[in-house]
């Protein structure tokens, strides 16, 4: 009867590398006629830049510190 063997090894650091060295740029969103399902649309610079990471850092750092200080307050 054989026995099972299992190898593992660690992957390779450069793989871990973050940011990466060379993002794809973001498709922009497509532009089409205003209308009831769609009433706006997004220019595409707000578009790139809302992808951020700093952006949803900022959303949560500005409800942990708003929700300390309400609870604080109650």
């Amino acid at each position: 009867m054989s026995s099972l063997q299992i190898l593992g090894s660690m992957p390779d650091a450069s793989l871990f590398n973050f940011p990466p060295a060379n993002p794809p740029a973001p498709l922009p969103p497509a532009h089409v006629p205003a209308s009831i399902l769609r009433p706006f649309n997004i220019p595409d610079n707000l578009y790139v830049s809302a992808l951020d990471a700093r952006v949803p850092l900022t959303i949560a750092a500005v409800y942990a510190v708003s929700a300390n200080l309400l609870n604080q307050y109650n």
